[in-house]
């Protein structure tokens, strides 16, 4: 039986395409534009926290579920250590003063680093956190 409202025993049907682990029958799309996140990432947050046993009716999420909720967030692809910045990291203190002192260009460092025989691309040298700041200027 429905009510008025289009609840079901109090629950949203999801007939209109809603879910009930939204506010009032919003849509994931809805939820999306309004936080910045992909309708997936609702959905998937929305599928986690159904399986956790976190619901807008029930009691207080525990820690545990929260956290376990939040490391969704960090599931993605995450910065590794590339071989590049491996080669670089000796010279870092190098790099440093190049950039900061020196003042010398991406391309000018890749020079001296290559004289030296490092070898490395002029990307991967532009993304080392040394340089990164003189890249962006």
């Amino acid at each position: 039986m429905r009510s008025e409202d289009g609840l079901q025993g109090g629950v949203p049907s999801g007939r209109n395409g809603s879910d009930p682990a939204l506010a009032d029958g919003e849509q994931p799309a809805q939820t999306a534009a309004g936080t910045g996140l992909s309708r997936d990432t609702v959905r998937k947050y929305i599928a986690a926290a159904k399986e956790l046993g976190v619901s807008q009716e029930g009691p207080a999420p525990t820690e545990e579920r929260l956290s376990k909720l939040a490391a969704l967030r960090w599931t993605g692809s995450q910065k590794k250590a590339t071989p590049a910045e491996e080669k670089l990291d000796p010279w870092g203190d190098q790099i440093y003063q190049w950039v900061a002192v020196g003042r010398l260009q991406v391309t000018r460092i890749q020079e001296l680093l290559g004289q030296r025989g490092c070898e490395v691309s002029y990307t991967s040298l532009r993304r080392y956190p040394a340089t990164a700041e003189l890249a962006a200027a």
